[in-house]
């Protein structure tokens, strides 16, 4: 015999227009037992008395609470200062997800009219990320000019710097050149520097040892020939001018494969520090 003011999972699923998967759901994690089973068949029956629990649940749901982090909130008398705070807690995780969503739309705003101005898309795909700052052996040098001959020049600065490091026992790491000037393009001052992590390496013979800060960067990879990475600064200039960012330091180039005897097989990251308009 069925108890009046009770419900069939069904019937209790249309009433509170919650599924009867859901409140399957809650039955087994705990959070809302039904009433009464039938231990014959095994049918869930739900009382209207128990419409408040779930409502709790409903709305804790709502405002992102997972059933993990309700089951306690229904299980233990909590504090309305308990409450405040983690609905405190709870908006300021909401707020962030609302500028990051911002974010993410004014970039696919950009992305879409820099499509519009070329009429396709780029194959550089462009980065903002936070690059952690790094320990470096490094030594300075110059170019005359941009184009196949700085190469060499460059090439030989970081053969100096890789000999003087294994000299001293240490394998170097990453190989990094820093520009900290391309507005002229002639004369170009840089360093090459290869990170060496905790190492001790004394510094000597024009190589100094040094931290490269950390820093907001708008990367790309660049695959191919040193003297043809302009097109990679392109798409970068492009990217920030659609974004609103503006670079604010030395730029890096990362050299992820290096192959003297092709360059085409070359792949190298180009990071430009930056900072919003």
């Amino acid at each position: 015999m069925i108890i009046p003011n009770m419900f069939k999972i069904g019937e209790f699923a249309r009433l509170t227009q919650v599924s009867a998967k859901a409140l399957r759901l809650y039955d087994e994690l705990g959070l809302l037992k039904p009433l009464r089973t039938d231990k014959f068949t095994d049918y869930r029956y739900y009382s209207a008395d128990q419409l408040p629990r779930l409502h709790r649940i409903i709305v804790l749901k709502e405002i992102g609470f997972t059933l993990e982090q309700i089951k306690p909130l229904l299980e233990a008398p909590v504090s309305a200062e308990q409450i405040k705070g983690m609905l405190q807690l709870k908006r300021a995780e909401t707020e962030e997800a609302m500028r990051l969503g911002q974010e993410r739309l004014v970039r696919i705003e950009a992305q879409l009219r820099l499509i519009e101005q070329e009429g396709k898309m780029s194959h550089y795909e462009i980065l903002l990320k936070q690059v952690s700052e790094e320990r470096v052996a490094g030594a300075r040098d110059h170019v005359a000019s941009f184009g196949p001959a700085h190469t060499a020049v460059i090439g030989a600065t970081f053969a100096k710097v890789a000999a003087f490091v294994a000299r001293q026992g240490v394998k170097p790491g990453a190989a990094i050149a820093v520009y900290y000037s391309t507005e002229t393009m002639t004369n170009v001052p840089f360093e090459t520097t290869y990170g060496i992590g905790n190492a001790k390496v004394t510094p000597g013979e024009s190589v100094e040892v040094y931290t490269l800060p950390a820093a907001e960067m708008v990367c790309t990879v660049h695959r191919g020939a040193f003297w043809k990475i302009g097109e990679a600064y392109e798409a970068i200039t492009k990217w920030c001018e659609a974004n609103g960012y503006q670079p604010s330091g030395a730029n890096r180039e990362i050299s992820h494969v290096y192959d003297p005897a092709d360059m085409e097989k070359n792949v190298t990251e180009v990071q430009i520090p930056v900072q919003k308009i």
